[in-house]
């Protein structure tokens, strides 16, 4: 009896002692009811998202179970290109609240549905965000309290979901940064909204029979960005308390592991036990799953059936019941995923001609037996039920995942040979025009074969009735191809002439240093660093000439040098430097001067002078004062708004008419310069517009570096004066292809990475900085601000493409040989990052190779477009090469 009375004396202290600590938790918690939640009643993990991690592809997974497609966000981001099938269309009903970005794409061809949501206006970066999280609540209580329904009773029924969208919390964390204290301070609001939302429920549903689940669609990264596979857009908080839900577990308590699922990639026991650490829940036992499996957890708490095309896995550590219910459930899991396994199976088999079953996997009739053992086990045997249901489940999604890249080796040898067909056919072409015209004559082909070849090719795509963009892929191919044999000759020719010339090892050289930049750009991609050593060794190769006695003079030497070294310091700073307008004032100023400098120096006229050089600083102006009217909560003023929208388009509609009028009013033969000088002012206005930070000064280094990179470049050239609209055949000096066109393209490829990556604008897909485009537009706007946002990381493109024609000219090198030869080497550094794509390790991992890829891609036609822009912004005339 003693005993007894002291063991139930020390219990009740240890009760106390543990209330004490949870009460002193909570006074010190910025969300005390979900903490208390985490602690007292429910249970909580970590949802892992998957890439990317953007709002619409989040609650496709939450909801529907499945990685939507990355292609979808460009169909819009409220309509399906594909309809599928979600919770909400498996519940009797569903009532939502939120925005009208998500809520439609589940509500739409859905009766059961009931979607309520605010204006797109209410999206406002600048006014109060907190307004979003209270129309939710407001409404969600008026419809408890005065439903829109014949019978009243009818929203009290089983199997319903209530969808509240919070969005105050996304909003304010690109709007003022997540560690802001506008958004510490909404983390508060939003644990009250929380609470109130649970009480509400709880008084109008008193039978307890209601279940809570509280997660976000993607988190964020410091600097309130998203997108990319950062573990911060990747890992997102998941708490669930209520019916059917387990309650809080020790940390060290006795873990079931035949509940856990061997394939759930997250993070370690570590990784962990550290963030437990860090957020003060160390002691308890956290739950970690994957996004997708939301779906069928919610499924099974409402009792309902899983999403269709659902690939979550239902964590059952969360669920309070028996093991039998348990088992049940999962086995209802393991059949929904199955049967994909088993479509994908029979829908390969029957269109295969050489059909080639997974190795690694169980077939599909072992999965099926090892599903019939697990039902007939389900009373007897819980455990190895259990067991046998998270290995059909884990054979089912390697079996899936095995028949989505089943014709990935195809594809990629189709792609490798398309790029290096592609690439040697664009460098025959330019060979073709520098070689003697008889030693590389084309020779006739017979087009019988390739036709007959094509013919094979296509038979065979569409008896394994494969899509269109399979035969254009081998069309592609064989096409190239093709032409390369019938310019075979050209091959032959080149090693013969560089045998002859004497230069073998020069040329060597050249290349060997040629190859070595192209594989440190590609490095560049991983370690933006990097861009320094670039900037530094292609500064050197410049100056080294294709000739010796073409090296630049001592003055334009240094100046080259110290330009490129102070372009280098930029890639070392931080990306996440912040909003700095102190900087962005400064570089306003800077630039003013230097336009001054300029076109003073050049003798250009007063009006042009104040005309050019009043436009940065006047964009400087604007926005300091908008960033105080945000800052103090005043908003966008609308003034503000029309004077930028005014200063932003007309800067760019006028860079044509701007050049034009300086080539006709220009009194000196400094015709490049003044080019330059009017360029840099026009776009520099634009840019400062679009900068939060200490890319406005970036944009004037790299102007300053590139006029350098021009002067030096012409110190060979005698005084002559080009047109650069005039034919080639009319100045039989300019060379069409040599050394020197590849030495002048690889520096040009090196300032676009830089323009690209020099500040980390875009460093990754989630570092687009929202705020560069609240001095035009603040209401959530998701085109119009892509628009604004791309419209910066082209302007630098514009200035480096402006300088690469420009110094084409200059050195009487062929424009179109110089944009070949960089389409060329891009296509190198793709076919680089296309090895380098994969499906498998982290989400950060497997995202930054294909963004890496698609970037890559995009640069091709990125040059053409900014070909095609200079020539628009450099107008028809002359332009001094002295």
């Amino acid at each position: 009896g003693l005993a007894e009375e002291a063991m139930n004396a020390r219990a009740e202290q240890d009760r106390r002692h543990a209330d004490a600590g949870l009460a002193t938790r909570l006074a010190q918690s910025r969300a005390p009811f979900l903490r208390r939640i985490a602690e007292a009643q429910g249970r909580f993990g970590v949802s892992h998202t998957a890439v990317p991690t953007e709002s619409r592809p989040g609650h496709v997974a939450m909801i529907a179970g499945f990685f939507e497609d990355v292609s979808a966000v460009t169909r819009g981001w409220k309509h399906n290109p594909v309809e599928f099938d979600s919770l909400f269309n498996r519940t009797r009903a569903t009532y939502s609240w939120g925005s009208p970005d998500i809520l439609p794409m589940f509500a739409e061809h859905c009766p059961q549905v009931y979607a309520h949501s605010y204006t797109a206006a209410y999206e406002d970066f600048a006014s109060d965000a907190g307004l979003l999280d209270r129309w939710v609540l407001a409404h969600s209580e008026a419809f408890l309290r005065d439903p829109p329904v014949d019978d009243p009773a009818l929203i009290a029924r089983p199997q319903s979901v209530f969808f509240l969208h919070l969005l105050a919390a996304d909003t304010l964390g690109h709007a003022f940064r997540p560690h802001s204290a506008q958004y510490l301070a909404h983390v508060r609001t939003l644990d009250r909204i929380v609470a109130r939302v649970t009480a509400l429920f709880e008084r109008h549903f008193p039978d307890r029979r209601t279940a809570y689940l509280f997660t976000s669609d993607h988190g964020m990264s410091a600097k309130g960005s998203h997108g990319d596979g950062d573990p911060a857009n990747t890992q997102t908080p998941l708490l669930v308390w209520g019916a059917g839900v387990g309650g809080p577990t020790a940390a060290d308590a006795h873990v079931d592991h035949s509940e856990l699922w061997s394939s759930r990639a997250t993070l370690s026991e570590s990784e962990q036990n550290l963030q437990n650490r860090k957020w003060g829940l160390s002691h308890l036992r956290r739950r970690d799953v994957r996004q997708v499996d939301i779906a069928p957890l919610m499924a099974s708490l409402i009792g309902v059936a899983y999403p269709m095309n659902s690939l979550g896995v239902l964590p059952v550590e969360y669920l309070d019941a028996n093991a039998p219910e348990k088992v049940a459930n999962l086995h209802a899991n393991a059949r929904e995923i199955l049967a994909q396994y088993k479509r994908k199976w029979a829908s390969k088999s029957s269109t295969s001609l050489w059909f080639k079953p997974p190795q690694h996997t169980l077939p599909v009739e072992e999965c099926e037996t090892l599903l019939l053992q697990a039902f007939q086990s389900l009373r007897s045997e819980t455990t190895h039920a259990q067991e046998l249901c998270f290995r059909v489940i884990d054979q089912s999604l390697e079996g899936l995942q095995y028949f989505q890249t089943y014709d990935a080796f195809m594809l990629s040898v189709i792609v490798i040979v398309g790029y290096a067909g592609w690439i040697v056919y664009v460098l025959l072409l330019l060979l073709n025009d520098e070689l003697q015209p008889d030693s590389c004559t084309a020779s006739s082909i017979d087009w019988r074969p390739v036709l007959l070849i094509q013919a094979v090719l296509s038979t065979l795509l569409l008896l394994e009735r494969h899509s269109l963009l399979y035969h254009l892929y081998c069309v592609f191919v064989v096409f190239f191809w093709a032409e390369v044999w019938r310019r075979r000759g050209i091959l032959a020719a080149l090693g013969k002439t560089l045998w002859q010339s004497g230069q073998f090892q020069h040329y060597l050289v050249d290349v060997g240093f040629a190859v070595a930049v192209l594989q440190l750009l590609v490095m560049t991609f991983y370690m933006r660093g990097l861009l320094s050593v670039a900037c530094l060794l292609v500064a050197l190769w410049t100056l080294r000439g294709e000739g010796r006695a073409e090296r630049p003079r001592g003055r334009e030497h240094i100046q080259l040098l110290l330009c490129c070294a102070l372009l280098a310091i930029f890639p070392l700073l931080s990306s996440d430097a912040g909003e700095q307008l102190g900087v962005v004032l400064f570089a306003a100023l800077a630039s003013t001067l230097y336009v001054v400098y300029e076109l003073r120096g050049l003798q250009c006229s007063t009006q042009a002078v104040c005309l050019f050089g009043l436009l940065p600083s006047l964009a400087g102006l604007l926005v300091l004062l908008t960033s105080w009217s945000l800052g103090s909560g005043g908003g966008l003023p609308l003034l503000n708004q029309l004077l930028s929208w005014l200063l932003l388009l007309g800067c760019l509609a006028s860079l044509p008419l701007a050049t034009r009028w300086l080539h006709v009013h220009k009194t000196n033969r400094h015709g490049s310069l003044l080019l330059i000088g009017a360029v840099f002012s026009l776009t520099v206005t634009a840019y400062i517009l679009l900068s939060v930070a200490y890319e406005a000064l970036f944009l004037l280094v790299l102007v300053f570096t590139l006029r350098t990179w021009l002067l030096c470049g012409r110190m060979n050239v005698n005084e002559k004066t080009v047109s650069v609209r005039a034919p080639l055949e009319l100045y039989p000096q300019i060379e069409r292809f040599s050394l020197e066109n590849i030495r002048i393209t690889l520096v040009y490829l090196t300032f676009c990475q830089l323009a690209f990556f020099g500040t980390g604008n875009i460093a990754s897909v989630s570092s687009f900085e929202l705020s560069s485009t609240y001095r035009f537009v603040t209401v959530f706007n998701p085109w119009l601000m892509t628009a604004l946002l791309i419209l910066k990381v082209v302007i630098p493109f514009l200035v480096v493409a402006v300088s690469f024609r420009l110094i084409t000219v200059a050195r009487f090198l062929s424009e179109n040989t110089n944009y070949f030869i960089a389409i060329a080497l891009a296509d190198v550094m793709s076919v680089h990052f296309f090895f380098r794509v994969t499906n498998v390790g982290s989400w950060l991992e497997i995202g930054t190779s294909i963004s890496h890829f698609a970037l890559s891609n995009a640069n091709i036609v990125f040059h053409l477009l900014m070909m095609g822009l200079s020539h628009l912004v450099i107008p028809a005339g002359s332009t001094s090469v002295d």
